[in-house]
């Protein structure tokens, strides 16, 4: 996993607020995130949803009435394929493949990476150790 192609979802609230969450670039203009990040409660589904790659400095708006899932897990699975417009730079990344390479097993190690509301652009790994992420 390139850590560089890490996307930060912003959403907006029904109360001014926003929800940030993380997805990844699996395929042309598919974006892999978790369903709570894009629907919740209190999601202000008149408002746009941004999707930043901070190392790229590029950003994507989807329009409300733009946000479509090419796979949609529901809540039993809390994972979605959000159609998602790739700028070009983060595309030609992109391992188109990765879907298929890159198979969930039991036992297998794995990372994670956020983006916590305690600095702007860092992330937390799995150890809990905060480290600056690109600027």
């Amino acid at each position: 996993m390139d850590p560089r192609l890490v996307a930060k979802i912003t959403t907006q609230r029904t109360d001014n607020t926003t929800r940030t969450g993380t997805g990844y670039p699996v395929g042309a203009n598919l974006l892999i995130t978790a369903l709570h990040v894009i629907e919740f409660n209190e999601a202000d589904k008149t408002k746009s949803v941004t999707i930043e790659w901070p190392d790229f400095k590029a950003k994507v708006v989807i329009e409300p009435q733009d946000v479509n899932f090419a796979f949609d897990g529901e809540e039993q699975l809390d994972v979605v394929l959000l159609c998602c417009p790739i700028p070009e730079e983060v595309a030609l990344l992109v391992t188109q493949d990765i879907l298929e390479t890159e198979k969930i097993k039991t036992q297998n190690r794995w990372e994670t990476l956020g983006f916590p509301k305690v600095n702007s652009f860092q992330v937390q790994d799995v150890t809990g150790i905060f480290r600056k992420f690109s600027e």
